[in-house]
């Protein structure tokens, strides 16, 4: 897979999705070696909030990772299997907004906090607090790890709809 350009989306659009204060304060605190790396993970993030998860994964290299740490048994590897991941759990959403509210940058490593909300064709509204953890190898993601509370998650789907993701990301009961 080629490398994204980091600068896909405009200023614009990238100061959307960064609606918080303490954000753009850290974000400015980011030396500049690191700071490429914080716009790919920021334009990562607007890819995923679009729901383009062709893009959003072609951003990981051959062998990236993209782990969730409430669930262990579904890591995806690979682009493919990273966008198979996205798409099955995501695809069904009519809406998915990311609002990024900080950043932690050292050398090829950004921690990042957001909170995504969860748009469902019923009209429920998901909302979940994420911490993730990206590494950056030449231009793409080696590993992506997210960190978020299983119980929150659960609370606020239908059963109806983790029987769908299940299906399509191949999960056990562990939903």
């Amino acid at each position: 897979m080629g490398r994204l350009n980091s600068a896909s989306y405009g200023e614009k659009e990238r100061s959307e999705m960064i609606k918080t204060n303490a954000y753009s304060a850290a974000r400015e605190m980011i030396l500049d070696e690191s700071l490429e790396n914080v716009k790919l993970v920021e334009s990562f993030f607007l890819h995923l909030s679009k729901m383009d998860f062709r893009a959003a994964s072609s951003m990981f290299t051959r062998e990236g990772i993209y782990r969730d740490e409430p669930l262990l048994s579904l890591d995806a590897e690979g682009p493919q299997a990273i966008y198979t991941k996205l798409s099955g759990a995501l695809n069904e959403l009519t809406d998915f907004p990311i609002t990024l509210l900080s950043v932690v940058a050292s050398g090829n490593d950004v921690v990042t906090t957001r909170v995504e909300e969860w748009h469902f064709p019923t009209g429920n509204i998901l909302t979940l607090p994420v911490m993730c953890m990206h590494s950056v190898d030449e231009g793409q993601f080696s590993t992506w790890h997210e960190y978020w509370d299983l119980s929150t998650f659960k609370r606020q789907v239908s059963s109806d709809w983790l029987k769908i993701v299940t299906q399509e990301t191949g999960a056990t009961n562990e939903y």
